[in-house]
C-alpha cells in the first residue's frame, strides 16, 4: 500500500522511505526484537508519524 500511495502522488518517495522505516521499527517491536531499534529510533518514528498526519489531515 505504501508504494501504491507514493505512485499515486499522495506523498513523495522520501516520505515513502520514511514510512518503510517506521513499519520496520513497528514490526521489530511487535516481534520483540528490541535489539533492532533504540529510544532515538522510536522518538524519530513518533515525530515522523506526527508530521505525516499533520500534512495529510489538512
Amino acid at each position: 500500500m505504501n508504494a501504491d500511495l507514493a505512485k499515486k502522488g499522495v506523498y513523495n518517495t522520501i516520505q515513502q522511505k520514511q514510512i518503510t522505516v517506521i513499519a520496520g521499527i513497528v514490526n521489530s517491536a511487535a516481534h520483540g526484537k528490541t535489539d533492532e531499534f533504540n529510544k532515538d529510533d522510536v522518538s524519530i518514528m513518533i515525530s515522523n508519524i506526527e508530521s505525516l498526519l499533520i500534512s495529510h489531515m489538512k
